[in-house]
């Protein structure tokens, strides 16, 4: 499991990945912009994390969006969408200044219905 830390400034975020017993595994230095998030998160192993743990915690929007894409198109690809979905998360938590919100239990659809 990797931890990811997000210290945003004016011009640019430092992104740091570790382990849960503190070790830096990756830390870089990520100009604002379109996409840049999202290449630094590609590296991480987010939606893997959640397939190994999808069993654990079922109700999370996560597990239910893997099961759903693993479903239909396979868990390679249900890994990828789930990676590309959290790294999406985290640029608008970034960008918007607020905190992780869990989708309220029984909303799976990316519409929100």
């Amino acid at each position: 499991m990797e931890i990811i830390a997000f210290d945003s400034h004016k011009r640019y975020a430092l992104a740091s990945m570790g382990t849960p017993d503190g070790q830096v595994v990756r830390e870089e230095r990520i100009k604002h912009g379109r996409g840049n998030i999202v290449s630094f998160l590609s590296k991480c192993q987010g939606g893997s994390a959640v397939a190994v743990n999808r069993e654990r915690f079922p109700l999370r929007h996560v597990s239910k969006l893997y099961n759903r894409i693993r479903a239909k198109r396979g868990h390679s690809k249900a890994v990828g969408a789930v990676g590309r979905h959290l790294a999406e998360a985290t640029y608008r938590m970034l960008t918007r200044r607020e905190g992780y919100r869990e989708r309220e239990i029984g909303k799976v659809s990316s519409t929100g219905a």
